[in-house]
């Protein structure tokens, strides 16, 4: 196997995580939705907590994408087209 097709599988490897976060994110917000709706609009603590949890996969999605871009570039550059 060579070195580029190593990373192209570390880039499929940090992909997933993003799309996981993605989702994970994505289920998090339809939460703070049920519980606004169920507190007639008040952000309760447990809503608060999801926010600052969102917020922390946000910032580990980011660095997981940043990973992605920099493994693409390596790869370009393994190969001879960067």
């Amino acid at each position: 196997m060579s070195q580029a097709e190593i990373t192209a599988s570390e880039v499929l490897y940090q992909q997933s995580i993003v799309d996981g976060l993605r989702g994970h994110i994505n289920t998090m917000y339809a939460e703070i939705n049920a519980g606004l709706a169920a507190s007639g609009g008040v952000i309760t603590k447990e809503i608060d907590n999801k926010y600052k949890e969102i917020d922390a996969a946000f910032n580990r999605k980011t660095k997981h994408e940043q990973n992605v871009a920099s493994l693409k570039r390596r790869i370009l550059t393994e190969l001879g087209i960067a």
